[in-house]
């Protein structure tokens, strides 16, 4: 009689493992990929971003095609001995140090600007990425997803998976509404 009741629990036991194992197969997290070259390169923020990066690198351009010309007028007036000739030591003293400032000028801006952009650049991805992600986390829920992966980074995704279109729409109806603020 003990073998029978151990045999009913150890049965019990096994058909609702049975039942718990077909539910975590319903349960099945859904998946889906983002391609996020394409949130960067389509969303209304990435788009901005990347305008205001070209203005302010063409911004630095032109200030310093203003240096390099001086440069070059100077090192013309230098490279010609007639003109060298002409000035007084004192002169000549004077464009050689206005020169080497013009170079060091030239060094010091390109440096200064390349900064500048690099972390104009960083901010405005970081802000992008966050985005983005706020995004992603809507259609998750919207679509009752675990995850979502960025599709350059699986190896193969169907594209009836790809929720990019979704995370566009919610990415850039978030910025919209922040550029409003």
């Amino acid at each position: 009689m003990k073998t029978s009741w151990k045999s009913g629990v150890i049965a019990a036991s096994l058909f609702a493992l049975s039942l718990t194992n077909v539910n975590a197969l319903e349960a099945t997290p859904g998946i889906a990929s983002v391609d996020m070259r394409r949130c960067f390169e389509q969303s209304k923020e990435g788009m901005k971003a990347k305008e205001m990066l070209e203005t302010l690198n063409g911004q630095m351009q032109e200030k310093l095609t203003e240096i390099e010309g001086k440069i070059k007028e100077l090192s013309s007036q230098l490279g010609n001995e007639e003109y060298r000739q002409s000035l007084s030591k004192e002169a000549l003293d004077e464009m050689e140090k206005s020169f080497e400032t013009f170079l060091q000028d030239r060094e010091a801006k390109h440096n200064e600007f390349s900064q500048e952009l690099n972390q104009t650049q960083m901010f405005l991805t970081e802000n992008l990425i966050q985005n983005i992600t706020k995004g992603a986390e809507a259609v998750a829920k919207e679509k009752s997803l675990t995850m979502i992966f960025q599709k350059d980074a699986v190896v193969y995704s169907d594209d009836s998976v790809d929720v990019t279109d979704l995370v566009l729409e919610h990415a850039d109806k978030s910025f919209t509404a922040s550029e409003k603020k």
